[in-house]
């Protein structure tokens, strides 16, 4: 009983690990495959004179529709910016999507939420 005593809270402070850095990278996986929904979305539609203004919400959108019905995952919090850049020889579509993590349990010394940041970059396929 006295060793089952002592190895409990190790045994459980471990498990309680597992399953925090589990749910972070099973999010952290799911935000950078929208991110790259988003970015492959600007690729394939660049912006021209008369998409412009509209091309930063649809590739918003896109990054939105890939994370819809995931769990766990309030669409409130979710934060995403879509950039155009024209460079040469090719001009590049990237997406950055910011989400806080809460955890489950607080640590000594450490964050009640961290912030998982995705960025996905590709370039524009014309």
């Amino acid at each position: 009983m006295l060793e089952f005593a002592v190895v409990l809270p190790i045994l459980l402070l471990a498990l309680v690990g597992i399953v925090e850095f589990g749910r972070l990278g099973s999010l952290g996986v799911r935000i950078a495959h929208a991110a790259r929904a988003g970015a492959e979305y600007g690729a394939l539609h660049p912006p021209d004179a008369y998409t412009l203004t509209d091309w930063p919400r649809l590739c918003e959108q896109r990054v939105r529709e890939a994370l819809a019905n995931q769990p766990g995952i309030d669409a409130s919090l979710l934060q995403v910016q879509c950039t155009y850049s024209v460079a040469t020889p090719v001009s590049r579509s990237q997406v950055e999507v910011r989400y806080p993590f809460t955890l489950l349990i607080g640590w000594n010394d450490s964050p009640a939420s961290l912030t998982i940041h995705r960025v996905a970059v590709l370039p524009v396929i014309r």
